[in-house]
């Protein structure tokens, strides 16, 4: 058995690193998720002691936080281009589509007391776009909040449907038309509820949702720029 270092409490072959801390801390997210990570996990991959962890981390939280912000350091957040809804649209089809690659971040992220700082690129994208577009700081979040919802959504249930056994089906596939004869537009869509899910765009569904936003907030009467008035 491998002596541990007194003072680091980590294999002398392998110091203890607040880097490799957080590199073992990303494996054990992206194999088992928010529950998998506790410092006597963490520590049994480092081959060390759970307490010598605490000279490089206050609790899991913060490692959380590192892990987050290592994890978003990775990726070029693109600067949007075109009108302002187009930009908002682009932001959230973009935001989906890197965090569809890391399925571990999104359970965290919901949790809503950790996240990735240079992430936060991506929101300034957002809101430069909402602002441009007339939106003040109210509706501006209120936007944000319910484009991160659908992404959100539906990445977990994209996630949910992956770890579904073989012999496992949705709702709609095992439910009977007749037990529902008295929903007369369910019972109408219910043989077909398949494959129009299989033609679901969320691209869709957040223009929808910006474009609805930004036309009722100028309806209300608040002003919208001039930049606004060319999506």
């Amino acid at each position: 058995m491998a002596r541990l270092d007194d003072a680091h409490g980590a294999d002398p072959a392998q110091p203890l690193t607040l880097e490799r801390i957080v590199t073992e801390a990303r494996a054990l997210l992206e194999t088992g998720g928010y529950s998998a990570l506790t410092m006597r996990a963490l520590a049994a991959r480092l081959n060390s002691r759970p307490m010598s962890l605490y000279h490089y981390v206050r609790n899991k939280s913060e490692l959380l936080t590192l892990a987050l912000s290592d994890a978003a350091a990775e990726i070029d957040w693109v600067l949007p281009s075109g009108t302002p809804v187009e930009r908002m649209v682009a932001v959230g089809v973009e935001v989906h589509e890197n965090l569809s690659r890391l399925p571990w971040v999104v359970p965290i992220l919901s949790r809503g007391t950790n996240i990735g700082l240079s992430a936060l690129a991506s929101t300034e994208h957002f809101f430069a776009a909402a602002a441009d577009a007339g939106l003040d700081d109210a509706a501006m979040l209120a936007l944000w909040r319910g484009v991160w919802y659908l992404i959100s959504a539906d990445l977990q249930m994209q996630a949910a449907a992956a770890e579904r056994s073989r012999d496992e089906r949705a709702w709609y596939e095992t439910t009977d038309s007749e037990c529902v004869q008295g929903l007369t537009q369910v019972s109408r869509l219910l043989p077909h509820w398949r494959e129009l899910s299989a033609g679901y765009s969320l691209q869709t569904s957040i223009r929808a949702l910006v474009t609805g936003t930004v036309l009722q907030h100028r309806a209300a009467g608040a002003p919208a720029s001039s930049a606004a008035a060319q999506e």
